[in-house]
């Protein structure tokens, strides 16, 4: 029971989030550390950062325009019913919060959500990811499930930084089978979002799209 690993350069180090499960405990986000980005990684701490008492996943490493480190993660919609994205400011060190959760959107807020499971409470949140655009604007991309299946969604913060009032896109970047995605810049200057797709086991497997970038509009090249 372990999932969805991201490896962040921070400080000299890299750091790895990655969510975990445990008999009788919550699932979580643990942070582990390597001097170099092909390992080894060993637990930051004893402890996941996420709050125990939570089932969380996905947890991500944003750094605010201050410096100051932030995981920004899920609350499970298998606790909570409408799954929501959270943000709590991190110690320098990453080592634990210093913040309490901070909601930034529920998976209700992408006006075309379906539930998960043909009911009223597995509205989804996965996978989210900060990425500033070219413009400046702070944006988001997390997963959830719309009328065409496993999507990818964006989330746009009004301020610049993740403590912005954040809304939600009507209309999806991936709109069927793909999600938690990644952005990330080529030394070329290329800008990908690496996903999974399908959202299928054991079938998933990582794919690589160029993204395009237009008046704050992300799309696939």
């Amino acid at each position: 029971d372990y999932w969805a690993p991201e490896v962040h350069e921070y400080k000299g180090r890299f750091y790895m989030f990655a969510s975990f499960k445990a008999p009788s405990r919550c699932r979580a986000t643990q942070i582990l550390v390597s001097d170099a980005p092909d390992g080894c990684f060993v637990p930051l701490t004893d402890h996941p950062v996420t709050p125990p008492e939570w089932e969380c996943l996905d947890g991500t490493l944003y750094t605010d325009k201050n410096g100051r480190p932030h995981i920004v993660f899920c609350h499970e919609w298998t606790q909570i019913g409408n799954g929501t994205v959270c943000e709590m400011e991190l110690s320098a060190d990453l080592k634990t919060a210093v913040s309490t959760p901070r909601l930034l959107w529920s998976a209700s807020d992408y006006s075309g959500v379906v539930d998960a499971r043909n009911d009223t409470v597995s509205k989804v949140t996965d996978g989210p990811f900060l990425h500033r655009l070219k413009s400046g604007e702070l944006i988001a991309i997390w997963s959830s499930f719309n009328k065409n299946g496993y999507a990818v969604l964006i989330a746009r913060s009004d301020n610049g930084d993740v403590d912005g009032i954040w809304t939600v896109d009507s209309e999806s970047l991936i709109d069927i089978n793909g999600g938690h995605g990644m952005v990330f810049n080529t030394f070329s200057g290329k800008t990908m979002l690496v996903m999974h797709r399908p959202n299928e086991n054991p079938y998933e497997r990582a794919v690589l799209f160029e993204l395009k970038e237009d008046n704050g509009r992300l799309s696939l090249q």
